[in-house]
């Protein structure tokens, strides 16, 4: 499936607003648990981002075309040896 990436923020954000509609509290309760879990300091915001795409779904390295275009990081570089 190919992704238009111009139009994908804006038809990702209109899927949002929809289902804060159909299930606020749901909606609330994710965007709560993203707010928390950005205040630790005991990990950088890149590690924190990586983690959360390795875990999200058993098929992240295929599947990450949802996440990774929104998501407010730089560039993952290879660790250096």
């Amino acid at each position: 499936m190919m992704l238009d990436w111009n139009t994908y923020p804006a038809e990702l954000s209109a899927r949002v607003k929809e289902m804060s509609q159909l299930a606020p509290n749901a909606v609330a309760g994710f965007f709560a648990l993203d707010k928390g879990a950005n205040k630790t300091s005991h990990l950088d915001a890149k590690t924190r981002e990586l983690i959360a795409v390795a875990i999200a779904s058993p098929r992240a390295a295929t599947a990450a075309s949802a996440c990774i275009p929104t998501a407010p990081s730089m560039p993952v570089q290879p660790a250096k040896k």
